[in-house]
């Protein structure tokens, strides 16, 4: 059984993927629980999935295992999330899974500290947050920084949610909140998967508590974010929310 365990998606990050695996290793090692972390790589023309499988072989730590899954083309971040945690709290017993991206905008100097609030604060879900004091984005021009924020209030603004980063992805989850949530039911393919997998968590009850990080833009690598991603995040904030609605007047008609 593992303490906490770690979804990292990759595609073509092999600039960035042994300086994060790295850094994890750093930060968690010396910590006292046990860290499953999964690299789930959707077949990296760029050899990403080559450099982990070295890192793996030639890498034995005591309290953080390492395991790379290679699927067989470009899949997109949340089914790779969606089974990457399944494998983990299925196969690995994992009773707490991050989600974390492979391009180091997340630092993992946050993970254990955030790992630690939850079980102090005995909360479902920990939000690492750009949107709450101590809490900011380094290296994005002021026209970017405006987009982000705005979809955060959008989002929230649309859905009611006291959640401040709904678009964030660096985000830790008990594992039994997913016997309510069902991971199969997520609809979201893409940049709206971190806002679904929090709005329903808030409206299941599950209570949450943001944790202020510093989100930095990726130095290296391109970044994924497409105009369909957006897309598809600015009119499925409205679906989550009437389907919301619908659910509550089901509900209510059944008691």
């Amino acid at each position: 059984m593992y303490n906490l365990g770690i979804v990292i998606p990759t595609y073509n990050e092999n600039d960035n993927i042994i300086n994060l695996l790295s850094l994890v290793v750093d930060n968690l090692e010396q910590k006292d629980m046990k860290t499953f972390v999964l690299i789930m790589d959707d077949n990296s023309p760029d050899g990403t999935k080559d450099l982990v499988a070295n890192f793996i072989e030639n890498n034995t730590f005591k309290n953080i295992k390492f395991e790379l899954k290679v699927r067989e083309g470009k899949q997109g971040l949340a089914t790779a999330y969606t089974q990457g945690f399944e494998y983990l709290i299925n196969n690995q017993k994992a009773d707490v899974v991050m989600s974390l991206d492979a391009d180091l905008s997340h630092n993992p100097k946050y993970i254990y500290p955030m790992y630690e609030l939850l079980i102090k604060t005995n909360k479902d879900l920990i939000v690492g947050s750009r949107y709450i004091e101590g809490g900011g984005i380094e290296n994005w021009g002021p026209q970017r920084k405006f987009i982000s924020k705005a979809g955060s209030l959008y989002a929230k603004t649309i859905l009611g949610s006291p959640i401040n980063d709904l678009t964030g992805g660096f985000n830790l989850y008990r594992s039994r909140v997913f016997d309510i949530v069902k991971l199969e039911s997520i609809n979201a393919r893409g940049y709206l998967f971190q806002i679904e997998m929090k709005h329903r968590m808030v409206a299941a009850g599950f209570k949450e508590l943001e944790y202020p990080i510093i989100f930095s833009d990726r130095v290296n690598g391109q970044s994924k974010m497409t105009k369909s991603i957006i897309f598809e995040a600015l009119t499925g904030v409205w679906k989550l929310k009437f389907d919301t609605v619908k659910k509550n007047k089901i509900d209510k008609s059944k008691k």
